[in-house]
């Protein structure tokens, strides 16, 4: 079973939790501010201030967690990333290749959506920011090694090599990337929104074609619904 968080709500829950110290849920309270102001108006145009607004909290009590905006930007950032590599689901080895693959990918896609501030953040500020850079590497090498470790159960991946392997893991990774990021959260494209349909029929997609480039082949008809009409594509005649 994969489970989703919504961050913020996730910490919510830690600060109204009835054993957590003082010190701690103010901690969370700034965090969940910030993670408000990083989703609307953005990094670059939240300042302390508006967080302790947000927040109710004086100026002073932030300065007693954070030295910054970038540092509390980066604890909710590691923090995001670091509880998502806990939660990401499990291989089902009862189960086909196909359904595993797209275990995984409906999961990626649903954290997307659930948390697209931070995602957005996560993705626009590791072009600016080293720190962020770091976690954004640490992040995108977990979700290659769980795609690994999803292909090593059922196909003798070794015996392609390594590199080759990385490098196609990276290349399908991106394409699930630029289809969140270009449908639902930086430069949306609504046409693209609109082509890519419900999220089960666009996580059928990118698991239909995830499979192809993996195992050279179609995953057996019966596990697909909305994109079935592809398997029936064919080469038209070319002359010689």
């Amino acid at each position: 079973m994969s489970v989703v968080v919504n961050f913020s709500g996730y910490l919510q829950g830690q600060m109204t939790a009835r054993r957590t110290k003082k010190s701690l849920a103010t901690s969370l309270k700034l965090k969940i501010a910030a993670i408000a102001l990083l989703e609307s108006p953005g990094f670059h145009s939240m300042t302390i201030d508006d967080i302790c607004a947000k927040s109710k909290l004086a100026k002073g009590t932030f300065y007693l967690h954070f030295e910054s905006k970038q540092a509390i930007t980066l604890a909710i950032l590691h923090e995001f990333v670091e509880l998502q590599a806990r939660l990401a689901p499990a291989i089902d080895k009862d189960k086909h290749l196909f359904d595993n693959i797209r275990t995984f990918v409906g999961w990626v896609s649903e954290v997307f959506r659930e948390n697209m501030g931070l995602q957005r953040n996560l993705m626009q500020l590791a072009d600016s920011i080293g720190e962020v850079a770091a976690i954004w590497e640490r992040h995108t090498k977990f979700l290659a090694g769980h795609v690994r470790t999803i292909i090593d159960h059922e196909l003798h991946a070794k015996e392609a090599g390594d590199d080759l392997i990385s490098l196609t893991i990276y290349l399908i990774g991106n394409m699930l990337d630029q289809l969140l990021y270009a449908a639902y959260a930086v430069h949306r494209q609504s046409h693209l929104e609109r082509v890519a349909g419900t999220p089960d029929h666009a996580v059928e997609v990118v698991s239909l074609l995830w499979y192809r480039a993996l195992c050279a082949e179609n995953p057996p008809a019966h596990f697909l619904k909305t994109s079935a009409p592809l398997l029936s594509l064919s080469r038209k005649h070319v002359a010689k």
